[in-house]
């Protein structure tokens, strides 16, 4: 998500907020710390009537400003939920993050004090959120996997070749023309267990399939990945839907499944949970 982007949809769900939720936000703005905010917040839940809901808000100022052991880490993480609410609130949440939290606060304190309503975002504004994004039914997406699709089944047949062994189901009888052959791993293509068994492993072979666009840093990644063990195993059907160009669909939550972050390397076989 880009910095306008999120500026952007903080001052959407800040207005919904204010619209939805006037009471909360009035309580957030008239306190003059988190702690003030809290405790009379906590004030009004008991004279509620609503107690399935105000259990968990209660529960949230409970644990607030309290602190978590991460077993990943080894770390001690403070809980900040409400804290975070009321200097949001406020303009003074400074962390370059999402509004993920605020939002799933919003549907909490929005049962709360609309116990019957249920908020239903508008038609179309959906609809251009919808559309700010790529499908795989637009022209542009299926031409750059088709593209995709034609490059990877050369390769495979390359693949089959070199690997061709007698106990294969996979394999190219001899005679076979490379047009034969190429026709033969496109009728392969729609059989899932053609993909498992042709399945990428390595960081060089994932490279070769995907055009050879990978970094070296991306690169490195990988191959310290593979040293420490991390599995890795990803079909070529799955890869024909990246885009390895610098025009076209953004291909970012696809290849999150299957790129491993700095982070997730450095922590992985320490992981005490």
């Amino acid at each position: 998500m880009t910095s306008d982007t999120r500026i952007t949809e903080t001052k959407q769900w800040k207005t919904l907020y204010e619209q939805h939720l006037p009471e909360l936000t009035s309580l957030a703005r008239t306190s003059p710390n988190a702690e003030d905010f809290k405790q009379r917040l906590a004030e009004s839940l008991r004279l509620s009537s609503c107690m399935e809901t105000v259990k968990h808000l209660q529960t949230l100022i409970a644990y607030d400003q309290t602190g978590v052991h991460e077993l990943s880490t080894g770390e001690r993480m403070q809980i900040q939920t409400l804290t975070y609410l009321w200097q949001w609130l406020n303009g003074l949440f400074i962390a370059d993050s999402s509004v993920d939290l605020f939002i799933d606060l919003f549907h909490q304190f929005n049962a709360y004090y609309h116990p019957r309503s249920r908020l239903k975002p508008d038609r179309n504004r959906v609809k251009r959120q919808m559309s700010r994004w790529a499908t795989g039914l637009d022209e542009e997406v299926m031409q750059i996997r088709t593209r995709n699709k034609r490059r990877i089944i050369g390769l495979l047949v390359k693949k089959i070749e070199r690997h061709r062994t007698p106990s294969s189901r996979y394999y190219f009888p001899e005679g076979m023309t490379d047009e034969e052959k190429t026709r033969q791993v496109n009728e392969w293509w729609s059989i899932a267990r053609f993909h498992l068994t042709m399945a990428i492993k390595s960081p060089s072979e994932l490279n070769a399939f995907l055009g050879d666009s990978l970094s070296a840093d991306t690169l490195l990644l990988l191959t310290q990945a593979k040293r420490k063990g991390m599995p890795f195993f990803v079909t070529p059907y799955y890869l024909s839907l990246l885009n390895t160009g610098d025009e076209g669909y953004d291909d970012a939550t696809i290849r999150s499944y299957i790129f491993y972050s700095r982070e997730l390397i450095d922590t992985y076989g320490s992981i005490k949970a």
